[in-house]
C-alpha cells in the first residue's frame, strides 16, 4: 500500500498547486469556513482545528457519526438503526430531526447529510429502493421540495450551500449531477463523468465528487463549468468528504485518517474575488 510522509506537507503540480495537503490523524467529514473539522477517530466524533482534536459529546444513542458543521458549530449527524438524524449545537445540546415519510411501511430510515449557516440541512428519506431529498428547517422539521427526484448511489450523495441550492447525484442517469433550487426547479450538470458520488457543494458553487476512469475512483472538483481531478500521490485512494467556501477541501484515506487540501493563501480562495483557479 503506499504511504504518505506525515512529517512533511505535499506540493502537488497543476492544478493541484493550489492546494497544500496535510494529513489528518481522523476522518474528517466536514469543513466549515473558519477551518474547523470535524470527522471520526476510532469509532468516536471529533473536531479539529490549528492542529488539536477533540472528542464531541456522545450522542443521545450509540455511535453518533457527524456529517457536517457550520459556522455557528451546528454539527449534524446520524445514529441507531434504522437511521435517525439529528442536531447538535453548544447551546442546545441534541434535536430530532423530524421528517414524515411518503409512505408508511416497512422500515424507513433517515439520514442527514448537510447543514448551511442559516440552519437549512438536507439529507433523505430511505425506504426500499427509494431516497427522497429532505430539507430540514431550522425547526427541525422536515420539507419534500423535489416529490419527482431521487437521490442515487448512496446515503451522503447531496449537499446543500447558504443560498439554499442542493447538489445531488441524480437517480436519473441523463441528469448525472444536478442542483436542485428551493422553488423545485432543477439544474443539471451532465459534462462531468458519470459519477459515483458527490460529496460537498460550495457557496462558490465548487462540486466536489467522484467518478470511475479507467477502473479506478478518482476524485474531482468541478468549478466554474470546469473539473479537474485531484489524485494523491500514488494514486493513494480516498473519499472527498467536505469543501468551504475559499475551496478548502477535506476526506478521508482510512477509517480513521484523512487528508486536507488547504489553500495555501487566502488570496487564492473560491471567495476572494480572484479569477483563473481551479
Amino acid at each position: 500500500m503506499p504511504s504518505l510522509d506525515s512529517s512533511a506537507n505535499i506540493h502537488l503540480p497543476f492544478p493541484q498547486s493550489d492546494w497544500v495537503i496535510t494529513l489528518l490523524p481522523f476522518a474528517p467529514t466536514a469543513i466549515n469556513d473558519a477551518g474547523l473539522i470535524v470527522g471520526v477517530q476510532n469509532g468516536l466524533a471529533v473536531q479539529y482545528q490549528n492542529g488539536k482534536v477533540e472528542v464531541l459529546p456522545a450522542g443521545p444513542v450509540p455511535i453518533f457519526m457527524p456529517t457536517a458543521i457550520n459556522k455557528h458549530l451546528a454539527i449534524v449527524g446520524n445514529a441507531g438503526s434504522p437511521s435517525a438524524a439529528f442536531k447538535w449545537t453548544p447551546s442546545d445540546g441534541f434535536q430530532f430531526l423530524n421528517a414524515q415519510p411518503r409512505r408508511t411501511r416497512g422500515e424507513i430510515s433517515a439520514f442527514v447529510t448537510d447543514i448551511n449557516d442559516n440552519g437549512l440541512a438536507v439529507g433523505i428519506i430511505e425506504h426500499d429502493l427509494e431516497a427522497s431529498p429532505v430539507v430540514w428547517l431550522p425547526d427541525g422539521n422536515g420539507l419534500f421540495r423535489w416529490p419527482k427526484t431521487e437521490v442515487f448511489g448512496g446515503r451522503g450523495n447531496i449537499r446543500v450551500n447558504n443560498h439554499g441550492d442542493v447538489a445531488i447525484l441524480d437517480r436519473d442517469p441523463t441528469r448525472n449531477v444536478s442542483v436542485l433550487q428551493f422553488d423545485g426547479t432543477v439544474e443539471s450538470f451532465t459534462t462531468i463523468p458519470p459519477a459515483l458520488s458527490v460529496d460537498a457543494f460550495s457557496d462558490e458553487g465548487r462540486i466536489i465528487g467522484t467518478s470511475t476512469v479507467n477502473g479506478a475512483t478518482r476524485a474531482w472538483t468541478f468549478y466554474k463549468n470546469q473539473l479537474h481531478w485531484l489524485d494523491l500521490p500514488d494514486g493513494i485512494p480516498w473519499e472527498p468528504s467536505g469543501v468551504n467556501s475559499c475551496g478548502n477541501i477535506v476526506g478521508a484515506t482510512g477509517g480513521s485518517s484523512g487528508v486536507l487540501f488547504a489553500r495555501p493563501l487566502l488570496s487564492r480562495c473560491d471567495d476572494a474575488g480572484v479569477g483563473g483557479h481551479p
